[in-house]
C-alpha cells in the first residue's frame, strides 16, 4: 500500500482558483492528486485538466450531477482506495487551506502510530478574527460548542475545517455510504470516526479569508444545521 499521500480536491466554482491550489502542492509527500469535478458549471476540473494533465500525477472525476463536498470528496477517496493509497488528504479547492499544514499532517502520521485522522483548526477570537467573516465566526463557533457536547469531545476545535487527512487503513470499519454528502460532511465525518473511536490529531493552520467568495451562506443554513444537530442528539439520547 503507497505510503505517501493522495489529495483529493472537490471542485465547485473554483475555476478561479484551482490552478493556484495546485501549484503549491509539494510531491516531495504527495503521490497523486484526484480532482473531483462536481458537476460544476464554470468547469472547474476541465481548466485543471487543460492545464494539468499529467496522468502519473493527477486523476479527473467528472460527476454527471452535483453531489456536494460530502459525495465529491467520497467519490475520491473510492478511486484513492482502488490505487491503494493509505493516506488521504482532502483539501479545498478555493485556495482557503494553508498546504504546508499537509507536511505537518505528514510528519504525525510517520511519527504517531496509532493516529487515525488529523485534522486542520484555526486558532481565532472575538479580537482577533484575522480576515474570518464575523458571521462565519459566530457560525463556527456555535457548530463546534453543540458538537462538543452531543460528542462528549470537548477537545475537538474547529470541526467546520475542511482540511482532514486520513490513515485508510486504520478506519476500515468507516462506511462511507453512511455519510452525509452536503455541507455536513466534515461534522459527519468527525462524528463517525468519533464512534469507532479513532485517534483524532489537531494541528493549527492559517486563516485564509482572501478573495470569500464561498457557495455556503450562512444565514441560509442555520435550520438545516440546528435540524442535522438535532438528528445527531436524538441518536444520541435513544441509541
Amino acid at each position: 500500500m503507497k505510503d505517501k499521500f493522495c489529495i483529493i480536491i472537490p471542485c465547485y466554482k473554483v475555476d478561479n482558483h484551482i490552478s493556484n491550489v495546485i501549484k503549491k502542492i509539494d510531491f516531495t509527500f504527495v503521490k497523486h492528486v484526484i480532482i473531483v469535478d462536481d458537476f460544476c458549471p464554470n468547469g472547474s476540473g476541465l481548466k485543471a485538466k487543460k492545464k494539468f494533465g499529467n496522468k502519473k500525477k493527477y486523476s479527473y472525476i467528472f460527476l454527471k450531477k452535483n453531489s456536494g463536498v460530502g459525495g465529491a470528496t467520497i467519490s475520491g477517496i473510492k478511486l484513492a482506495i482502488k490505487k491503494h493509497y493509505r493516506y488521504i488528504v482532502k483539501l479545498d479547492g478555493d485556495d482557503q487551506h494553508d498546504i504546508n499544514t499537509i507536511k505537518k499532517f505528514y510528519r504525525i502520521f510517520k511519527t504517531k502510530k496509532n493516529i487515525n485522522c488529523c485534522k486542520g483548526y484555526r486558532k481565532v477570537n472575538f479580537f482577533k478574527l484575522q480576515g474570518m467573516p464575523f458571521t462565519r465566526f459566530i457560525g463556527n463557533k456555535c457548530m463546534t460548542f453543540i458538537f462538543r457536547i452531543i460528542s462528549n469531545k470537548y477537545y475537538i476545535k474547529d470541526v467546520a475545517n475542511g482540511l482532514i487527512a486520513l490513515d485508510l487503513n486504520r478506519i476500515k470499519n468507516l462506511n462511507l455510504g453512511n455519510l452525509k454528502k452536503n455541507f455536513f460532511f466534515e461534522q459527519d465525518l468527525l462524528f463517525s470516526l468519533i464512534e469507532l473511536k479513532a485517534n483524532i490529531s489537531q494541528v493549527k493552520t492559517k486563516t485564509i479569508y482572501a478573495d470569500e467568495k464561498s457557495n455556503l451562506k450562512p444565514l441560509k443554513v442555520i435550520i438545516p444545521f440546528l435540524l442535522y444537530y438535532l438528528e445527531k442528539l436524538i441518536k444520541k439520547l435513544f441509541s
